[in-house]
């Protein structure tokens, strides 16, 4: 679950203009995909990709999730606190 993610000071937004703080990782440090901690999708060679940023929120008080009604409800957090206790606690 947590295989990909990376520790950040606060949680990031969408705005491209604000930088996203965070501890990088192997898999993302080794990834020409990212850059200053944000994922260019369709990056290669001379082209620069797409910022892939959305807005996130808290949780738990650790953790940044996405924060959006398209794709977010309470069954989404409830899962990813189950799988968050399953796999860290459990």
């Amino acid at each position: 679950m947590l295989s990909y993610g990376v520790c950040v000071k606060s949680c990031p937004t969408n705005d491209t203009s604000e930088p996203v703080e965070c501890k990088a990782t192997k898999y993302t440090a080794g990834n020409s995909e990212y850059s200053n901690c944000v994922q260019y999708v369709g990056r290669s060679g001379l082209n620069p990709g797409v910022a892939f940023r959305y807005n996130t929120k808290s949780i738990l008080g650790n953790f940044c999730i996405p924060d959006g009604a398209d794709y977010m409800d309470s069954s989404t957090v409830e899962a990813f606190k189950k799988a968050f206790f399953d796999s860290v606690y459990g």
